[in-house]
């Protein structure tokens, strides 16, 4: 946790470790350091107790320790052991981030390696750590592991760059074999010292324990791949296109109620579905050609037949002009009876058909970006097929930012946000980029910068 304006802002969670006292998390965040400015940060630790909930009070809490980014920054190594109010200690290191935007695509395989086990075969999976500038490793990958073989096929992976070694190639690193165990008492198959230059230029490398050979990791594929930021595609002359799409879907309330989401206030003060449209509409109208932005529904239905619209133009279906513009429609709109509020609410007929817009604006001759924005109260009654087109969707030049409103439940949508866990599809693919960025309204409403730069962080890196 961040601390702004006196508020506290989750910078992130890390991933779980089970089944130990010692835990050494992968997870790393990145924050802005304000050389003048004092920046708190509270870090809390919890024992999870149901699997995977986003609420932290079904959890158990264990402790928290508060620091400042001056004193991380300032200590010895940029590391510190700070004791937990409860119990125990938590160590913390920092570093100042090189500009790097390149991936290590790298995919690893074992060969005759050592056996741990007595009367079956090792379950080996392996680890990477990276040398932090104190001469420690800090562990950022962990694979999954491979039952019952000492000649590991391991899936292929992609880690950014600036995580294996902040840009650096000739960094140190350690890629570490365990041989898995229920229990988490996982035993050591060997050890490799390497550097991401050596990945990129080697066949094979050796595994050794306690100056022991323990077989070898094969390097199937070993390359740095340069991922364009979205900086690059506005100076190749890539248009962007932005669209906005509102939750009309009866569980916002009756907009004639003040206490509804989509509630007019005459006297001029916006609803959150308004100050969130033009925070971030501000910014994306300036990169869009001619500020030309869509605006579309979802969630209502046809009061001729009662039967549901999925996906429908919000004013001009051309487009209007800029935030303004979409202001305006989306007013018009709710005093409109051209459609009324109902149910289900849908998510994967709109996401299809942003995608299917983001491909046709590509062009042989003209580059275009797409950026999404879902403004919603959390209620999605197709969460699986959702999940299915946002896998799909990763193959178009698409972002899809989703702005909770309100105070309801969304775990669904930081579910779809898949900075903890990868998007899975039916058949069981993973969603090889990471195209979702999630953020609740309420959390920066006091803040209307922080709320752009928290919505438009992963568009802006446009994150692979």
């Amino acid at each position: 946790m961040a601390s702004y304006l006196n508020r506290s802002v989750e910078l992130g969670r890390t991933e779980v470790v089970y089944d130990t006292q010692n835990p050494d998390f992968s997870t790393t965040f990145k924050t802005n350091f304000i050389f003048e400015e004092q920046q708190t940060l509270i870090i809390r630790v919890y024992d999870e107790d149901k699997k995977g909930a986003a609420d932290l009070r079904k959890h158990d809490f264990v402790g928290s320790a508060t620091l400042t980014l001056s004193e991380l920054m300032g200590a010895r190594g940029n590391a510190m052991k700070l004791k937990l109010e409860k119990k125990g200690y938590i160590i913390v290191q920092g570093e100042e981030v090189a500009a790097c935007n390149d991936e290590l695509h790298l995919r690893l395989a074992g060969s005759k390696l050592k056996n741990r086990e007595s009367f079956s075969k090792s379950d080996p999976f392996f680890t990477i750590s990276r040398m932090h500038e104190n001469g420690d490793f800090m562990q950022i990958f962990k694979s999954e592991y491979v039952s019952r073989n000492l000649y590991p096929e391991w899936k292929p992976l992609k880690l950014s760059l600036q995580k294996v070694c902040n840009g650096d190639l000739d960094r140190p690193i350690k890629i570490e074999v365990f041989d898995h165990e229920k229990n988490g008492n996982h035993r050591v198959m060997g050890v490799v010292h390497t550097t991401v230059r050596s990945l990129t230029e080697l066949d094979s490398l050796n595994v050794t324990y306690d100056g022991a050979p323990f077989g070898s990791l094969l390097v199937r594929q070993g390359r740095i791949v340069k991922v364009p930021t979205f900086l690059d595609y506005l100076s190749g002359q890539c248009v962007v296109n932005f669209m906005a799409a509102v939750d009309f879907s009866s569980s916002n309330g009756d907009p004639s109620s003040r206490d509804a989401l989509h509630f007019i206030d005459h006297r001029g003060f916006p609803n959150e579905y308004q100050a969130a449209m033009a925070t971030i509409g501000a910014i994306l109208q300036d990169y869009c050609a001619g500020k030309k932005c869509h605006l579309f529904g979802f969630g209502m239905k046809d009061p001729a037949n009662m039967k549901p619209v999925n996906v429908f133009p919000v004013g001009d279906p051309g487009g209007v002009n800029g935030v303004e513009g979409m202001l305006n429609a989306y007013r018009e709109h709710i005093g409109s009876t051209d459609y009324v509020m109902g149910e289900p609410t849908l998510f994967a007929p709109l996401i299809k058909e942003a995608a299917r817009c983001a491909l046709k604006n590509t062009t042989v001759h003209e580059q275009a970006y797409t950026v999404l924005l879902i403004l919603t109260d959390g209620e999605v009654n197709d969460m699986q097929q959702t999940i299915e087109e946002i896998c799909t969707a990763a193959d178009a030049p698409l972002s899809i930012v989703i702005v909770g409103v309100g105070g309801g439940d969304f775990t669904k949508m930081q579910e779809l946000d898949a900075d903890d866990r990868k998007l899975v599809t039916f058949s069981g693919k993973e969603c090889w980029r990471d195209i979702v960025q999630f953020v609740p309204f309420r959390k920066y409403s006091s803040c209307a910068p922080r709320l752009a730069s928290e919505t438009l962080a992963e568009v802006s890196e446009l994150e692979k």
